[in-house]
C-alpha cells in the first residue's frame, strides 16, 4: 500500500478501518514514517523498539532454556524425526560426494 493511498490522519483511519495512516510529518526521533491506527506511533519506531526488546530476550538464561525443551521435544516429534533423517541424509550424501 503507498502512502497516497493512506489516511492523513488517525481518526479518518479508524472510521475507515485502516491500521494505518500517514500524516506527511516526522515523529519525535525523525522517522518520516507511516503511522500505527491503533496507537499512533510511528512504525519505524515500533520496529526498533520490538527488535530491541526481541535481541534482549535472546540473551537471557530462561529463554535459552525454553529454546532447548523445545526443540527436544520437537525432535521427538514425527515431523521433527523425519526432518533430522532427511538433513542426516544429504549430510551423509555430502560427505561421500566429498571422498
Amino acid at each position: 500500500m503507498s502512502k497516497n493511498n493512506l489516511q492523513n490522519n488517525r481518526n479518518a483511519a479508524i472510521a475507515a478501518g485502516d491500521k494505518l495512516y500517514y500524516t506527511g510529518r516526522a515523529c519525535r526521533k525523525g522517522h518520516l514514517s507511516v503511522r500505527i491506527s491503533a496507537n499512533g506511533a510511528c512504525r519505524e519506531c515500533s520496529r526498533t523498539y520490538h527488535r530491541r526488546k526481541a535481541r534482549e530476550l535472546r540473551k537471557t538464561q530462561e529463554y535459552k532454556e525454553y529454546q532447548k525443551e523445545y526443540h527436544a521435544k520437537y525432535r521427538l516429534t514425527v515431523n521433527g524425526k523425519a526432518r533430522l533423517e532427511a538433513a542426516t541424509e544429504r549430510w551423509q550424501q555430502k560427505r561421500i560426494r566429498e571422498k
